[in-house]
């Protein structure tokens, strides 16, 4: 009956932090639309993307 009640207990604290409960963002990367923008300039800058790739993938993430 104790190993019942202590799997109840581990069931809810993992429950608990698979959801919104502890303030965290819904993102499940962790990464928001602000980060992808400076990841997509910086790869912009280094010239591993075209001009064409840079403004469809920009366009992406705004949407």
């Amino acid at each position: 009956m104790m190993l019942f009640g202590i799997l109840g207990i581990l069931l809810v604290v993992y429950l608990a932090s698979k959801t919104d409960m502890f303030g965290r963002k819904d993102d499940s990367n962790g990464m928001g639309a602000d980060d992808a923008l400076a990841i997509l300039e910086k790869r912009y800058a280094e010239g591993s993307l075209s001009r064409e790739e840079f403004f469809r993938m920009k366009e992406e993430i705004a949407h």
